[in-house]
């Protein structure tokens, strides 16, 4: 018996649509079969799974044995017991055996290296041989965790967990995890008898990612870095609720994001450098601990919350130690309640927000539209901002308040695009029009009919779109997900504006190249990313290459604006190399490791860095920004950490709050109260006060009016 190998044609359809292999993979398993042929025919009865060996004893009785059993190798061994099958063959760890009638044919090895996703589903009560595909899920999250630590992979990988309670301790403590996402479906409810719901407090200095997405905690999450370690520098949980009986202690770690959490329950953070927290109700008490004489993780002792339309009932709590600083900074929140101590070191900025219970204040709390339920005067600083602006409309944007004009804006935003679709998995015949019940079956498909404004939506497929596209004009794309959609083609924008969103490009030796106005939202990219002409602006997009420069400006007009995202390159090359152009980022990570040579190379144009971190583990500089950059757009840096020293040069440049590796530069001036590591302190530079409303409406309107065409 022979199977033949697939053709182009067929490969779609060889497992289903949703299941299909990459046709190289698909033919590799053809080419296995067809090898073990011999082997195959010798089993004339059908497999049935007998058990596991673990000892010679374990193997059966030769009159019992029947052809077809079939047995899982736990630990390597020896068939030699004289009064078992006694073959004398010897066999690995989870090797997969079966009788043939005379000796043991290994069929395969079980728990092979997990894929960018593993699939868990504990409803399952069937027997087989779990390796985390959706046809063999495992049937627990731990065994996954297991299987993904034994592969160690250096990318992001999914455990897909099927609905259902999981009534296990998840221990995160193994060096192999780097990259972890922990994605539910449905309900997903973490519930084990005893002890904690998710652990990780011990060799844990690989696990730089940890996502968790659509899960409940019934029991506490316990999560503790290492000092001055990177670990837990990407932290994003999303749709996450601990109900009664859960808690989440967090000590020595660099980053947590928490979008749309809901918590019954205690949180306690001790020495987390940096945290986000939007759009969600907390209803425990929560307490802030930032102590330098305390293990403290790469991102630092200056720790800052920000957090974004978040209902904050419980009573919060502060303590500041040692020569560490925290920064609290709360906009659209009702936060906290009861007595609230306001220590030294500590500031509170709330923005449009409800600052309940009393605060006695010894550190710093500045009010900007916001108000608070009882104030007691300590030795701390006061500071309150009221202007008339925030309330009236005195842009030139139509409408009597301010609201009138944004919601007027709004509606201009929301003008509806044609939507475009495209279904890679499709292997029925159709006449293809680009609706979802008829998509096209490649992007360039698309590409030949969408036009100006069109939206061209792209549906996951396994193995990604093997295409080089070239946009059209002001045609945008989007995906299903960064780890769903993926292109693995050369991508090239054109002039007009577009956005791309829930995508990831990833092919070999290719370039994502924006010559355009781009807004790019909740992407990855592997990549190269080339900005030539052009305005980015980049939210939650994370660049990471191997060998190459992750990001290049190469225009005088490139400005490349990212906030909330990574850029990262392996190799001795370069993170971001500005050869002309503007780099714009805010709460950014860029990391690198170069011997010599910095990560941050801005030979041209200026750079400017808000609450970033700059980090060469190479030991080399961190950033050479010896860019030319003059009085009207200096070198800007706000609360800045590096890990390796920075080079200004000639280049005029502003410094407010830079920490970590030395500083030098020859047009450097300070702002009054600023730390730097090294450097003179320069005279005060006289910094003006944020825009108003009114400025950033009528800017807004300029700028819908430029980019869309429509005039306001």
């Amino acid at each position: 018996m022979t199977i033949a190998r697939v053709t182009q044609d067929q490969s779609s359809g060889v497992l289903g649509p949703r299941d299909a292999l990459p046709l190289v993979k698909t033919n590799e398993i053809i080419d296995q079969v067809n090898a073990n042929t011999d082997k195959l025919d010798t089993i004339t009865s059908p497999f049935l799974l007998k058990g596991e060996i673990n000892l010679p004893a374990d193997f059966p009785i030769p009159a019992l044995v029947q052809n077809g059993w079939l047995y899982e190798v736990k630990t390597a061994v020896t068939d030699n017991d004289p009064t078992r099958t006694n073959t004398g063959q010897t066999f690995e760890a989870q090797d997969e055996v079966a009788w043939d009638g005379a000796a043991w044919i290994v069929m395969g090895h079980a728990n092979p290296p997990p894929t960018k996703i593993a699939y868990i589903d504990n409803s399952r009560v069937d027997a087989y041989v779990a390796d985390g595909s959706i046809e063999r899920p495992f049937k627990t999250i731990q065994a996954a965790i297991a299987a993904i630590a034994a592969a160690a992979p250096d990318y992001y990988v999914t455990v897909d967990i099927a609905a259902g309670v999981y009534r296990e301790n998840i221990v995160l403590e193994n060096a192999g995890l780097k990259y972890l996402k922990l994605q539910g479906h449905g309900y997903v409810s973490i519930n084990p008898a005893a002890g904690n719901a998710l652990q990780s407090t011990a060799n844990n200095a690989n696990l730089y990612a940890l996502h968790l997405s659509d899960l409940i905690f019934a029991k506490p999450v316990v999560l503790t870095g290492g000092a001055g370690d990177t670990s837990f520098s990407d932290t994003l949980w999303t749709n996450v609720r601990f109900t009664a009986g859960s808690s989440l202690t967090a000590s020595c770690i660099n980053n947590i994001t928490m979008v749309n959490v809901y918590s019954e329950v205690p949180f306690a953070y001790t020495n987390v450098s940096w945290s986000y927290l939007e759009s969600g109700q907390l209803q425990g008490t929560f307490s802030f601990v930032m102590d330098s004489t305390q293990p403290v993780p790469a991102g630092g002792k200056d720790g800052t919350i920000l957090a974004n339309g978040i209902f904050q009932s419980g009573t919060v709590s502060y303590t500041v130690g040692g020569t560490a600083s925290y920064t609290v900074a709360v906009n659209g929140c009702r936060w906290g309640s009861g007595a609230v101590a306001v220590p030294a070191g500590l500031s509170i900025i709330a923005y449009n927000s409800a600052l309940r219970g009393t605060i006695t204040n010894n550190g710093a709390v500045t009010l900007r539209g916001a108000t608070m339920q009882g104030y007691v005067a300590g030795i701390g600083s006061l500071t309150l901002s009221q202007p008339a602006s925030q309330v009236g409309n005195d842009s030139a944007v139509p409408g009597t308040s301010a609201k009138d004009a944004l919601d007027l804006l709004q509606g201009i935003l929301s003008v509806k695009k044609r939507m475009v679709c495209v279904d890679g998995n499709r292997a029925d015949i159709y006449v293809a029009d680009g609706s979802e019940s008829r998509p096209y079956k490649t992007i360039a498909a698309a590409i030949a009919v969408a036009v100006n404004t069109d939206l061209i939506k792209i549906a996951a497929m396994p193995g990604g779109y093997t295409e080089d596209i070239v946009l059209p004009s002001g045609v945008s794309i989007e995906g299903y997900g960064s780890n769903n959609t993926i292109i693995k083609g050369d991508v090239t924008t054109g002039a007009a504006p577009i956005s791309l969103r829930g995508l990831q490009f990833n092919g070999i030796a290719k370039t994502l190249n924006l010559n355009g106005p781009a807004s790019i939202s909740d992407c990855f990219s592997y990549n190269q990313v080339i900005v030539g002409n052009a305005t980015i602006q980049a939210w939650n997009f994370h660049i990471t290459t191997t060998g190459v420069t992750a990001l290049v400006l190469n225009h005088a007009n490139a400005r490349y604006q990212s906030v909330l995202s990574t850029i990262s390159a392996t190799g001795d090359v370069p993170t971001i190399l500005g050869t002309n152009g503007a780099a714009i980022l805010d709460l950014c990570k860029i990391l690198g490791s170069r011997a010599a040579d910095p990560v941050v190379n801005s030979a041209a144009g200026y750079l400017q860095l808000l609450n970033t971190m700059v980090v060469n583990a190479g030991g080399g500089a961190a950033m050479s920004a010896d860019n030319g950059a003059g009085a009207g757009a200096p070198n800007m840096m706000h609360g800045v950490f590096t890990v390796g020293v920075t080079a200004f040069g000639t280049a005029v440049t502003i410094i407010d709050n830079i920490t970590g590796g030395a500083v030098t530069g020859a047009a450097i001036v300070y702002n009054p109260g600023t730390f730097v590591a090294a450097g003179a302190v320069g005279a005060v530079w006289a910094v003006s006060k944020p825009a108003t409303r009114t400025d950033a409406i009528d800017r807004l309107a300029a700028a819908l009016s430029t980019h869309l065409g429509v005039p306001i």
